[in-house]
């Protein structure tokens, strides 16, 4: 559904990929039990999502309440809800970056969706070793540099948030950057789906950041 004026309220139950951008709908606009939900830049009296697979809420004004419910996945930004907000909506990616190389692996920064990652991610070993975290060793690390041993993973949590400006559509994945100590980086892609996968390995020749795309 694009580029519709409603007057009233619109209901979708049980979809595949259910795909509502820049609609204007007074009521209520409720989204259940979709594979794959996306919901932006549209104008609507309030927001019902319960049980959907994958769902990403960006861009929208929502002049009411908003209840996010209990989503597989959920990712929402720079959206104007004036209303209450009930349940949370919150995109985190995990991703696990094996070293296996001859060195330890210094990550000092991380994009997403080519822009800084807002915030820190949280990271541990796959081993159970401690973290290198700052001056201290600690099961979990809260903030960056992210220090790979030789021979090991680091299992890497970061909250997703919608980028403000333009963006294409659909908006079906994200993109992720960790760029070393060294300014070459590793990338790849998250593919929105029941749950979000990457089909593909990320590409493994050595590049230079910045710029990171």
């Amino acid at each position: 559904m694009t580029n519709s004026n409603v007057t009233g309220q619109v209901e979708n139950e049980v979809g595949h990929n259910t795909i509502v951008n820049n609609n204007h709908i007074t009521g209520r606009l409720e989204i259940e039990s979709a594979d794959l939900g996306q919901i932006i830049n549209n104008v609507v009296g309030s927001l019902d999502l319960d049980q959907n697979g994958t769902i990403v809420i960006a861009g929208n004004t929502v002049n009411g309440t908003a209840k996010y419910g209990t989503n597989g996945w959920c990712g929402t930004g720079n959206n104007q809800i004036s209303g209450a907000t009930t349940g949370t909506c919150i995109g985190n990616v995990e991703v696990d970056v094996s070293n296996t190389g001859s060195t330890p692996v210094k990550f000092v920064a991380v994009y997403m969706t080519n822009i800084p990652l807002a915030g820190s991610p949280s990271w541990q070993l796959a081993s159970g070793n401690p973290t290198q975290c700052g001056n201290a060793l600690l099961a979990t690390c809260n903030q960056l540099p992210i220090v790979i041993p030789v021979g090991d993973m680091a299992e890497i949590t970061m909250s997703w948030t919608a980028p403000s400006g333009a963006f294409p559509l659909p908006w079906n994945y994200i993109y992720f950057i960790f760029v070393s100590s060294h300014q070459n980086y590793v990338d790849g892609y998250l593919y929105f789906q029941q749950g979000l996968g990457m089909p593909l390995q990320s590409r493994l020749e050595q590049r230079i950041c910045p710029p990171c795309y």
